[in-house]
């Protein structure tokens, strides 16, 4: 080959094997489906998820051929948010599970961190970082908790994955309870329960109604429980319907010589007790719980005068007690 002819070859041969080295790997396309549970309102929706993808790959993975199937899901939980992620190929093969938490008052750290697991399960290559200028995902407020594999590396972990969630709740209230002791009776609680799993909590209490008057007589209660919860959602816990079996003693009182009651004294008493719990965080691990409840007393007691057919008074069927109480979670 003339020598002319011979540098405009080898400059487009290198030209050539260049750019075949160089090529980025073909585009994979996807599909997203994102859905928002209870109490995650605030979190990105699918729009917005869609519309930050794009932004940290630089090109539109949506538009083009199925390849990556991607499902997600936001919930509120007792710390803060959590989002579970599955990824499978076009013909249904698994290609592994993430689970993302954030442990902040809002979602937006949430939802970063989503978009850059989704980002890199798609393109490897990408880093994943947004494109604003001056601006990076804060690497904090987000752990990931659970991953399983995927044909993509995982979005880095800021911090080790913890597992230390509130497993114990305790409990001290105090309010009102009507049908137990005469009149509206003052009512004081102490509990403490223990989480099985994530819908049921069960634990130990005590419960007090200091001395009421009905005339000269006078009527209180102390009893312990047996308590066991059920969170129907898991958004925090926000709400548990709670039953208990109550077992204790009922003391009645004489205040005045000239009473000849049947019966003065202690006496032992049973009850079964269910009702709501609403549990309203503040700040931390603390929470503002507000109950109401039912207590059927099985053991019903009353307060008699030798010689009267009739009792001075007598507890109701079915007693009621609201209470308003400050619990810590641990």
């Amino acid at each position: 080959m003339p020598a002319r002819r011979a540098l405009p070859f080898a400059c487009s041969l290198a030209l050539v094997l260049w750019a075949s080295i160089a090529s980025p790997a073909p585009r994979r396309g996807a599909r997203l489906a994102w859905a928002r549970g209870d109490g995650a309102d605030t979190c990105v929706g699918v729009a917005g998820l869609t519309e930050d993808v794009k932004a940290r790959l630089g090109w539109d993975p949506f538009a083009l051929p199925l390849e990556v199937e991607i499902e997600g899901t936001a919930q509120r939980t007792a710390r803060g948010y959590r989002a579970d992620l599955a990824f499978r190929a076009k013909d249904g093969t698994s290609l592994g599970k993430r689970a993302l938490e954030s442990r902040t008052k809002d979602c937006r750290s949430l939802g970063d961190a989503v978009a850059v697991a989704i980002t890199v399960t798609i393109d490897p290559d990408a880093s994943g970082v947004a494109p604003a200028p001056g601006e990076s995902p804060d690497p904090e407020p987000w752990t990931s908790l659970t991953s399983s594999p995927v044909d993509a590396p995982p979005a880095p972990p800021p911090r080790a994955p913890r597992e230390d969630e509130p497993r114990v709740r305790v409990t001290a209230g105090g309010g009102g309870a009507v049908g137990l002791v005469p009149g509206v009776g003052a009512s004081a609680s102490l509990r403490a329960g223990f989480m099985i799993g994530d819908r049921l909590e069960v634990g130990l209490g005590a419960t007090y109604v200091p001395q009421s008057r009905e005339g000269a007589f006078g009527f209180g209660l102390a009893a312990g429980e047996a308590r066991g919860c059920v969170l129907p959602w898991r958004a925090g816990g926000l709400l548990r319907l709670c039953g208990a079996a109550l077992a204790g003693a009922f003391e009645v009182f004489a205040h005045s010589s000239a009473l000849t009651p049947v019966d003065v004294g202690l006496f032992p008493w049973l009850g079964a007790e269910a009702g709501p719990v609403l549990s309203v965080p503040l700040r931390g691990p603390f929470r503002i719980e507000l109950g109401a409840s039912a207590i059927v007393p099985l053991l019903r007691r009353q307060g008699f005068l030798r010689g009267a057919p009739e009792p001075v008074w007598g507890q109701s069927a079915v007693a009621a007690r609201a209470e308003l109480g400050a619990a810590a979670l641990f």
